[in-house]
């Protein structure tokens, strides 16, 4: 799992590690306050680790849903 506060996700340095998905997760809150319900999940399959965009923007197909949890878990 990687998170952030800004608009463009850490450097995701998987090489070498074994995992099926990546968890990017974007925090929105105040210095005191986190909102979860405003956060944004993503789940970025393995295969598409290497050639996905680090924009949060460039995620959005990977945004957690219904659909996306059926597409990976099928």
């Amino acid at each position: 799992m990687k998170t952030t506060e800004k608009d463009e996700t850490p450097k995701y340095g998987m090489e070498g590690k074994a995992y099926h998905l990546l968890a990017v997760v974007r925090l929105i809150g105040t210095n005191d306050q986190l909102y979860l319900d405003e956060s944004k999940i993503f789940l970025i399959p393995k295969d598409d680790v290497e050639s996905v965009s680090t924009s949060i923007d460039g995620l959005e197909k990977y945004r957690l849903s219904p659909a996306l949890v059926n597409r990976l878990f099928s």
